[in-house]
Order: C-alpha cells, then structure tokens, then sequence
C-alpha cells in the first residue's frame, strides 16, 4: 500500500481489515456502461467466503528483528523460474523458483540496500540507489548487462528534486531506449517524481518535463507510454510525445455516482465528523499489443466515513485503437472484496503483458483474462496462504506470492499458472 493523503490515512486503517476481510457482494445496479459501448459482459468469481484466522501468533524481540530482516519487499519473476527479490538482506536471484538463491545485491554505500530493482530479462537490470538527505540529495542508478555479477554505477546528474529519491519506476523500449520515472520522498498530500530517458540502455540519462504524479510507467514505443499515478492524486495518464506531455484518461462512467448527491433542503441532523464521502478509483498499466487492442483493470470504490463496508468494484476494459478510446468488457463479481484497494493487490500481468490474473483479495479464486477482454472460467487455487501483499508472473505458468509480515519467512511458488502453490525460503544474506 502507498501513503495518501492526510484524510486518508485514517482510511488506509480500514483498508487493511475490511479490504482485505469479508463484506458484501457488488450490486447489479452498478452496472452502467460508457456511452456508445457495447454492452458489458458479466463474470462472477465465487468463493467460500473469508478463510479463517491462520493463527499467527505475535512476533516479539530477536524473533521480530529476524522477520524485519527476512521480510521481502518486492520481487520480479522475470523469464520461466528465473527472477529477483529485494530485502533488507540484499537482492536475490533465483534460476529455479526460489528454491536456491545468489545474492546479486549492486555496491551501494553504506551497504545499504538499493530503493528500486528492475529487469528485463536475466541479463539486463538496473537499480536505483540514494545518498543524501533533504537539501542535498545523490540519486544513482546502477546498471548490469551479466545478471548481477557485475554493476556500473551512473550519477542522476539530470535529477532535479530536492528531497532524496525513494522509489523508481522502470520501462525499456527495445534494445536501447530506457524511461524511468522516480519518485521523491514527501509528506502524504504530495507525489512528486522526475521522469528521465536514456537512449543507450541507461548510462546516460536527460531529463523531460515534470509529469503529472509519481507513478507506475509503462511505454509501448519511444514516443506512446501511460502513467498510473498514486496516491494522492490517483489517475491515468497517456503520452504520446515520449513524455513531454500527458493527457488524463477516464475510461466511461463511473459505476458509482459522484460526486454524490446533495440532500434535500430542510431541517436535518449535522454529520458526525468522521462522516464524510469519498471516492476511490485505481488502474493498472494498460497492456496494448503492436495491433492496437489491449486491456486494462480498473478498480472502484465508494466510502462514507472511516467505515470502508461497501464493495469493490473490479472491471475490465477494452481498446483497439491504442487506447484512445476505452469501452467497459466485463465486470468481475469478487464477493468479500471492500475497501479501496489497489489495483495491483487484484490484478497480475500475465504473458508478457498481453493477459491478466484478477484474483480475491484473501487468495482463493482466480481467473484469467484474454488480450481482448474476456475472462476464463473460475480456478480455485490450493496451497496459498491467505492475504498475500502481491503476485508476480513471467508467463502463463511461473509466479509467486509475497506474503504478509507476519508469514514473511517463506512465500509461494507456482509452475502451473496459480492453481497449486508450494512454499520456498526467503533468502538470506551469507554469513559474515
């Protein structure tokens, strides 16, 4: 989960027990389609309802420091079993599912460990690194072509924030061309980053114009790229002039109307003031192929006060003009799925980024959905553990799941595209 806005906060609270828990079920009512679509389509994903309490007991003194320091942040499966995590041991690579590890952490100083990792494939990567404080900040990014042997270290000399870099969205273009949006540490109203390109695979890099937000990126060419922005400030952004400028993208109608209506005039009871509304929206990067047709996720909410009981609202959208225009395939029902999650916590690119993985919040069901928009039937999945913080394939087969904080000493992989999930270690630094 990322840091909102001050209001918000308070909400973020409620995320993590009712988004993640039981609630109600989405409402036929909500199904409203953008102006001149086809009609949508509608796809229920059923489940038993909440799982059970997995009994977790409490993490206290060396047994805690031990999980804060096994605890993976994030990871990458990146081609077959191959892929990445990063922790505050380092980062990791794995050639068998996480069954073997080699540390591949770049030399940073202090030995820390780097705030960004990206791949491209088992050879190329890059990483980004932060020396410095508010003021007076150092940003790197340090760069393989060997799989994390070895790494070259380039200074952000074009990084343009004042406060030190926290986080780097990465997207290659081909062989040479690289973008990368980094963001800067802030306070909760604010999401602020520099987007930089390269034209030599990274060891050079020129600044372009401010974006809208900090954000997720993903370019299809040198010149047509999207923006997911987070929090504050979520939305959807579209370049197409290598991003010098974007245009906000609003795909349809709201499911829910907003802003929501104004009572009738007359005498009636002040609102406590904890009561108030809001709306939630989140996308994911769209996946658009060379022929112009792709899919996006998008995910909707509607809260009054810190209470988050209401349903999330989960939809698939179509394109086949490159995402000018957008029209709403089908709706995914995920009963017990409240709050305002994020896209990312239900769905996964799958297939090099032509298909998604929508699956519930508590890990139960999935269901996949094709490049032009519609899903596949419904497959439970076994030997998950339940509230997983995110999933991450490298083709139709290869995943895994990171678990939560409290079950972070091991986490899941599969081989056959997520219906049975086998537990791996999480790697540790060598001794010494």
């Amino acid at each position: 989960m990322r840091v909102r806005a001050a209001i918000v906060v308070v909400i973020l609270l409620a995320v993590f027990v009712a988004g993640y828990g039981g609630g109600t079920a989405a409402t036929e009512a909500a199904r409203g389609g953008a102006a001149g679509a086809e009609e949508e389509g509608f796809f229920e994903v059923g489940g038993p309802g909440p799982p059970p309490a997995d009994g977790t007991a409490p993490l206290h003194g060396a047994q805690l420091e031990e999980a804060e320091a096994l605890h993976v942040w994030e990871g990458e499966m990146v081609a077959g079993e191959e892929g990445w995590v990063r922790s505050a041991a380092g980062v990791f690579w794995t050639a068998d599912g996480g069954r073997t590890w080699r540390q591949i952490t770049p030399p940073v100083a202090d030995r820390a460990v780097p705030e960004s990792v990206y791949f491209a494939d088992p050879l190329h990567g890059w990483a980004l690194s932060e020396r410095g404080r508010e003021g007076d900040v150092h940003p790197s990014i340090s760069m393989t072509s060997d799989g994390g042997l070895t790494w070259s270290r380039i200074r952000l000399r074009a990084y343009k924030l004042f406060m030190p870099a926290v986080e780097a969205s990465f997207s290659p273009v081909g062989r040479h061309e690289l973008f990368a949006l980094v963001r800067q540490a802030g306070d909760t109203a604010s999401s602020f980053g520099t987007l930089l390109v390269s034209h030599d695979a990274g060891r050079h890099w020129r600044a372009l114009p401010t974006p809208p937000h900090a954000g997720r990126i993903s370019f299809e060419t040198p010149r047509r790229g999207w923006l997911v922005g987070r929090s504050p400030g979520r939305g959807l952004w579209r370049t197409v002039d290598g991003g010098r400028s974007w245009d906000l993208v609003e795909p349809g109608k709201p499911l829910v109307p907003w802003p929501p209506k104004e009572p009738k005039s007359g005498p009636r009871e002040s609102l406590p003031p904890e009561s108030f509304d809001f709306r939630w929206v989140d996308y994911t990067t769209p996946l658009i192929g060379p022929d112009g047709h792709g899919i996006l996720g998008k995910v909707e909410f509607h809260g009054v006060g810190i209470e988050e009981n209401g349903p999330t609202l989960t939809t698939i959208w179509r394109t086949n003009d490159f995402g000018r225009s957008w029209h709403r395939a089908y709706r995914i029902h995920l009963p017990h799925t409240t709050g305002s999650l994020e896209a990312e916590q239900l769905f996964t690119p799958l297939e090099q980024g032509r298909s998604l993985l929508v699956h519930d919040p508590d890990d139960r069901a999935s269901t996949v959905v094709g490049p032009y928009g519609r899903p596949g039937s419904l497959r439970p999945t076994h030997g998950l553990l339940p509230y997983n913080e995110g999933l991450t394939f490298s083709d139709a087969l290869h995943g895994w799941a990171f678990p939560t904080f409290s079950n972070g000493f091991s986490f899941s992989f599969t081989e056959d595209g997520g219906l049975n999930w086998t537990q791996v270690p999480v790697p540790q630094a060598p001794a010494g």
